[in-house]
């Protein structure tokens, strides 16, 4: 068989074409076209950069059977410029799916590179968020470690004390045998900060800050506490701090209100609102700490029910406010405490949406033990038994907030010789004087 003269020209042309593999990420063409000189003219040269191949066209048409032959058995060694170290490159002959051999404007080849060059780019970004996520990381925990150092209090003669027994609430699973001291009248701000609850990750949503309830809540306390002459006050806020913003402007400046946070990312961005002063640790390591101070307002946003934390006292809301009245923290001239807590059946209300209403704790449950239950009414009992403990007088507002599966309520508290004060405030005087509305009687 006779071939053609185009049959002659492919042919002659599949013997110029090489693939060359296995080449050094920097290598540029202009060092492929001196590596290849010794062998013959190279007429084009295209280099894959980050696949390590290139395609290469010489000007003789044995000029790559050569090139092959010669390199079989010991290959083609090159060194980068960059590098000492030589690398064996295989070169191949006629590549089957030759890039020169393909039009480099054509549709498909365009739709190729674009898709290839949008896929690095992807893998760019991806790999720059990984790399911004992974030092954000380490300076928080750098931040952390600076905070944990600064809270830490060494004292040699609390050596012998269990602290699994303190920071439990007496517990120990050593039980008798435990050779440390079980005591019971050790402040949470002397437990090592090793044995704290200190996080860097905030399990707070932030959108809890900016919902309507938030803001009710939060205009709520400026109306009550207007009147009070002690304006400190105690309160948890979150890392945009909408309550401190809502607060330092009635009357009063950012050292009369503290803001207790156990997360370090949040008391970071606490203070730099500049609106409080914020405080690395629990409530629980604070009032330890400041047992003397008073305030007007106690404030406390817990994200958890109320009768969490029954082996990790820093995080029981039972524990603080038992321990806020012991203390005596309180003013009391007159003093509004505020608690929001979650219900104890997640499946009370919908809580999807700020529409939602929520229906009376209680009357959806998943257990008939829990039909006895009722977490703001637990919350209420607990809050005046407390107080009668600590010679105060706790009277809950008739006014209290259910959202959702959240739920607010406020009390006055005071002394007995100052309960007045409360029961002069037009919202309670309405109360007694309050008619419910008639239902229609026909013989009216």
């Amino acid at each position: 068989m006779q071939r053609t003269p185009s049959d002659t020209s492919t042919s002659s042309k599949r013997t110029r074409l090489l693939l060359l593999r296995g080449l050094a990420k920097r290598y540029s063409k202009k060092d492929l076209v001196s590596l290849l000189r010794p062998f013959g003219v190279v007429m084009d040269c295209m280099v894959v950069h980050g696949r390590g191949k290139a395609f290469v066209e010489m000007a003789e048409e044995d000029a790559g059977r050569v090139l092959v032959q010669s390199t079989s058995e010991t290959g083609l060694f090159m060194r980068n410029n960059t590098s000492s170290t030589a690398r064996r490159v295989r070169v191949a002959l006629d590549p089957t799916r030759s890039r020169l051999t393909r039009d480099r404007s054509s549709d498909t080849r365009v739709r190729y590179e674009v898709k290839r060059c949008l896929a690095d780019i992807s893998k760019t970004i991806v790999k720059n968020i990984a790399e911004f996520n992974r030092l954000n990381r380490k300076r928080r925990r750098k931040e952390w470690h600076t905070l944990v150092n600064r809270a830490s209090v060494s004292d040699s003669s609390r050596k012998d004390v269990c602290w699994d027994y303190v920071v439990s609430g007496g517990h120990c699973s050593r039980g008798s045998v435990c050779a440390l001291s079980h005591r019971t009248d050790v402040g949470f701000h002397l437990v090592p900060a090793s044995r704290r609850v200190l996080t860097c990750e905030d399990s707070f949503v932030a959108l809890n800050e900016n919902t309507a309830h938030k803001r009710i809540v939060n205009d709520a306390l400026v109306c009550l506490t207007k009147d009070l002459s002690n304006r400190r006050a105690l309160v948890l806020d979150g890392p945009g701090a909408r309550t401190a913003k809502a607060l330092v402007c009635s009357s009063r400046t950012s050292d009369d209100i503290v803001v207790p946070n156990i997360c370090s990312q949040t008391y970071t961005s606490i203070q730099k609102t500049g609106v409080c002063r914020p405080f690395y640790g629990s409530l629980r390591v604070y009032m330890d700490g400041h047992p003397t101070d008073t305030y007007g307002l106690a404030y406390f946003d817990y994200c958890c029910r109320l009768h969490a934390g029954k082996r990790q006292i820093e995080k029981s809301p039972i524990a603080d406010l038992k321990r806020l009245f012991e203390l005596k923290m309180l003013d009391e001239h007159g003093a509004i405490l505020c608690v929001t807590l979650r219900n104890e059946d997640e499946k009370e209300g919908t809580g999807d949406s700020d529409d939602d209403v929520a229906l009376p704790t209680g009357i959806l449950t998943r257990s008939p033990e829990m039909r006895a239950f009722n977490a703001p009414q637990n919350l209420r009992h607990l809050v005046c038994k407390f107080a009668a403990l600590a010679g105060y007088v706790a009277v809950p507002h008739p006014s209290f907030y259910h959202y959702g599966r959240m739920y607010t309520e406020f009390f006055w508290v005071s002394g007995p010789s100052h309960i007045g004060k409360y029961c002069g405030l037009d919202a309670v005087r309405g109360v007694e004087n309050f008619l419910p509305p008639r239902k229609y009687d026909e013989s009216d």
